[in-house]
């Protein structure tokens, strides 16, 4: 027999009394995240089985609920402990937080990220991400494609159920042929009819999957050469040289009008001037900013930089 979880005493099965059941119902309880264990309490479970303490948690749930309601407002509770959706390893949070949390969580993930986009972060920085994600000017591209995938994969599952169809009957066929030796002309026709259509439809297929593979290559090329729109391919830019001296990523780039020096500011809070004319090298690094340097302007003899630190310096 079963017994209870408490005290071991042996359960007796009884028919259930709706009377009795709606009284317990009606009874008023806390909910359960709006307590916790008091203290001594036991996690809950006392000495010899006996149930712990617990007491009103004043940061949980404030609400008291009628038993019958229980389930369906535990499930809606704010003070649920939930996961944040963009990443795992963020720490668990109440339901009620989660919205703020959103708002400030560092693993947002780009839009385009099926797509390939690795970028993760902050709200804001997903803001000024957007627009220059080398997904969005193709979203609509990808999306027809993605689309027309999705159509060639149940084509797919709709071809791989008809061979499959086919296959049983070709099993069929091979039974028959055993048991009906007369017959043996007559199944070969059959089988050949059908060997005929399954060859049809698989070519059909490859063609159609050629087109596609055509189409992703054709994407592939267009995003590695990170080209948006539509392109020569006599006239794509070759790599002549590599600056390298910042300690962190470039976030802007500026010539001075004779195009003998390039300004180039960065995440490690400092402008390189870059000589792209003799002997490609780092001619002075200019300090200064407590952020990261985001713009960088040039008027006469007069660099202007903007940083993250809110401020603009002026250089000559």
């Amino acid at each position: 027999a079963e017994k209870c979880p408490v005290d071991n005493a042996n359960l007796t099965v009884v028919v259930n009394n709706i009377a009795v059941a709606e009284q317990i119902g009606e009874l008023f309880i806390h909910c359960k995240f709006g307590c916790h264990v008091a203290a001594g309490g036991g996690g809950g479970v006392g000495v010899a089985g006996k149930l712990g303490s617990w007491e009103v948690d004043p940061r949980g749930c404030p609400f008291t609920i009628r038993i019958s309601a229980r389930k369906e407002h535990e499930e809606s509770c704010d003070y649920r402990p939930v996961h944040c959706p963009n990443n795992p390893s963020c720490p668990p949070l109440l339901k009620v937080n989660l919205a703020v949390h959103l708002k400030e969580c560092e693993h947002i993930k780009c839009v385009h990220a099926k797509y390939g986009c690795p970028f993760a972060g902050n709200q804001e920085a997903f803001a000024l991400h957007l627009p220059s994600c080398r997904f969005e000017g193709l979203k609509e591209f990808l999306q027809q494609t993605e689309d027309r995938f999705h159509e060639l994969q149940l084509s797919l599952t709709q071809k791989d159920q008809e061979i499959g169809f086919l296959r049983s009957m070709l099993g069929k066929l091979s039974e028959r042929l055993d048991q009906h030796e007369k017959s043996v002309e007559l199944k070969f026709d059959v089988l050949d009819e059908n060997q005929s259509k399954l060859s049809e439809d698989l070519m059909e297929f490859r063609r159609d999957t050629s087109m596609l593979s055509d189409e992703l290559s054709h994407i592939n090329a267009r995003l590695n050469m990170g080209v948006l729109g539509s392109y020569d391919p006599q006239q794509i830019f070759k790599c002549k040289g590599t600056f390298v001296g910042h300690q962190g990523p470039v976030w802007c780039l500026c010539v001075y009008p004779t195009g003998d020096l390039l300004f180039s500011g960065s995440s490690d809070k400092t402008i390189k001037v870059w000589d792209t004319c003799t002997n490609y090298k780092c001619q002075k690094t200019l300090e200064g900013h407590d952020g990261i340097v985001l713009a960088l302007c040039i008027q006469g003899n007069k660099l202007y930089s903007g940083s993250a630190d809110c401020t603009i310096i002026v250089s000559d």
